[in-house]
C-alpha cells in the first residue's frame, strides 16, 4: 500500500513497541475494573435521569442499564455448610448484620448487584438484592456481599419481588433457564429476565 516506505514504517513501529509496556495479568484486571466502573457509572446516571418510578419499571424499559451495573440473577440450591456459617458469622461481625458470604463462588461478578433466589424442587425463594463490593476484605474461599434496598436511590417497589420470582418460574416452565453448574447454581445477567417479566405482571 506505501511502495517505498517500508523502511520507515518498520523503523516507526519498532520506536512505537520499544516504548510500549507489557501487557500482564494484573494490567489486564485492572483496565477490566476501570472499565466495568465507567459502564457502572455511565448506568447510574441513566438510573437517575430515568423516568421510572421503580427498578420494576425500569428493568421493563431498560434492562441493559442494570446489566451495566453487574447486576446478575443467581440461583442455587438451599445446603448446609459449617464453612458457610463460619464465615457469615466472621463477616457480620465485622461489617454488621446484613452482610453474608457465598462460598466458592469464583464466577460472581467482583462488583456489582445479586438478584438472589433459593431454587429447590423447581421453586424459586427471592432473597433480596446483595450488593458485592470487593472493598471489603473477604474470608479466603468465600464471596461477601451485603443486602440493599435500594439501587441508585430505587426500590423494587410493592410486588416487584414477586413478579422476578413469577419471571424465573416462567423461565424454568419454558426450558430456557441457564444451565445449572455441578452445584445446582446458576447465574446470568438479569436481563434475561425482561421479557418473562413482562408476561408475568
Amino acid at each position: 500500500m506505501y511502495p517505498g516506505k517500508q523502511a520507515e514504517i518498520a523503523e516507526r513501529f519498532e520506536a512505537i513497541w520499544d516504548q510500549a509496556l507489557p501487557v500482564d495479568e494484573k494490567i489486564l484486571k485492572n483496565a477490566g475494573q476501570i472499565w466495568r466502573r465507567r459502564l457502572s457509572f455511565e448506568a447510574r446516571r441513566r438510573i437517575e435521569v430515568s423516568p421510572n418510578g421503580t427498578l420494576l419499571d425500569l428493568h421493563r424499559s431498560d434492562p441493559k442499564a442494570l446489566d451495566d451495573l453487574s447486576a446478575r440473577v443467581v440461583t442455587y440450591e438451599p445446603g448446609e455448610s459449617r464453612a458457610l456459617d463460619r464465615a457469615n458469622t466472621n463477616v457480620k461481625e465485622d461489617f454488621g448484620f446484613d452482610w453474608e458470604c457465598y462460598e466458592g463462588w469464583r464466577e460472581l461478578p467482583d462488583e456489582g448487584f445479586l438478584f438472589d433466589f433459593t431454587e429447590e424442587d423447581d421453586r424459586f425463594a427471592w432473597n433480596g438484592i446483595w450488593r458485592r463490593d470487593l472493598n471489603v476484605p473477604e474470608p479466603p474461599g468465600f464471596q461477601a456481599a451485603q443486602r440493599v434496598w435500594q439501587i441508585s436511590g430505587r426500590g423494587l417497589g410493592k410486588g416487584g419481588a414477586n413478579a422476578l420470582t413469577a419471571a424465573l418460574k416462567r423461565m424454568s416452565d419454558n426450558h430456557v433457564l441457564p444451565k445449572a453448574d455441578e452445584n445446582g447454581a446458576r447465574l446470568f445477567r438479569l436481563s434475561r429476565l425482561a421479557t418473562y417479566l413482562g408476561e408475568a405482571c
